[in-house]
């Protein structure tokens, strides 16, 4: 049992000894394109050339030679640091967040391919929203979209929609918070005029005009009582209440859901007639 022990812990300590030697090779592969590192090295073989003895001609050539290929690396190196990014274009910076956790910050650690930052160009602005699973199927990529600026005070902007993300995200979990229940897409709004001021961060007011109809009768879901869809699934009947000489008298109606607050009448009243809403509850 000793001897097995041991064999089993001899082999944990060569995958870890492999391991380190990867990262470490890693570390020195990435390491030499760094130009403080090129420079170290090339201060390294100007120690060594300099305490060489008169018959080490051949080892003096050798290192001139290192010297010359590292001095041409560096070069490349400044002028193109592999730890510093050149932004494609002009614009405005907003750090990002760490999937769990705040956004990053100077001195934070970071992965190899891990995104610290956005630039937003002015010129190209967008607007991004979350669109419940409830009503995804109703909007798509195309439709026209009226905004609203409320720190600009501007209520006249046009875009269009770009895109809806394929994939639904707990509301929760992209505000990196405890999940809700709640699934929500993420859509993209793209703006038909540039707005001078406009800052990433601000809130919009955001309407979509998923269906028009001309010419129709309407009430207001308030107005409806004891709503129920017909076994066709397409018309809806309700009672709504209007006045009568002896108060208020009920009466059956049948038409359509337009959106979440608004009820398209078929049939059951005419324009002109007088309905009853029912009455808020305060607050």
């Amino acid at each position: 049992q000793r001897d097995r022990a041991l064999a089993e812990r001899d082999a944990e300590i060569a995958v870890l000894a492999a391991r380190i030697a990867r990262e470490q090779y890693e570390i020195d592969r990435r390491g030499t394109t760094f130009p403080e590192v090129i420079e170290q090295n090339i201060a390294f073989l100007r120690e060594e050339r300099a305490v060489l003895e008169a018959g080490q001609d051949r080892r003096r050539a050798a290192i001139d030679a290192e010297i010359a290929e590292l001095e041409q690396k560096l070069a490349a190196a400044r002028a193109d640091p592999p730890h510093i990014g050149v932004s494609p274009v002009a614009g405005m910076v907003e750090l990002a967040r760490r999937r769990w956790g705040n956004h990053f910050h100077v001195g934070d650690d970071v992965g190899e391919e891990d995104v610290l930052m956005e630039v937003f160009p002015t010129t190209r602005m967008e607007v991004r929203f979350a669109l419940n699973e409830t009503r995804v199927d109703r909007v798509a990529a195309g439709m026209p979209v009226r905004l609203a600026v409320p720190a600009l005070g501007r209520e006249d902007l046009r875009g269009r929609i770009d895109r809806i993300s394929g994939i639904g995200e707990d509301t929760g979990e992209a505000d990196h918070r405890d999940a809700t229940g709640v699934r929500a897409f993420e859509g993209r709004v793209e703006l038909a005029q540039t707005l001078p001021g406009f800052r990433p961060g601000m809130s919009v007011v955001l309407s979509v005009e998923t269906d028009r109809r001309e010419a129709v009768l309407w009430l207001p879901r308030s107005a409806l009582r004891d709503l129920r869809r017909e076994p066709d699934a397409q018309r809806w009947t309700a009672t709504v209440l209007c006045p009568g000489p002896d108060g208020p008298r009920p009466v059956r109606v049948r038409g359509e859901l337009f959106d979440a607050t608004r009820f398209i009448v078929t049939d059951g009243l005419e324009a002109g007639d007088t309905v009853l809403l029912a009455e808020r509850a305060a607050a």
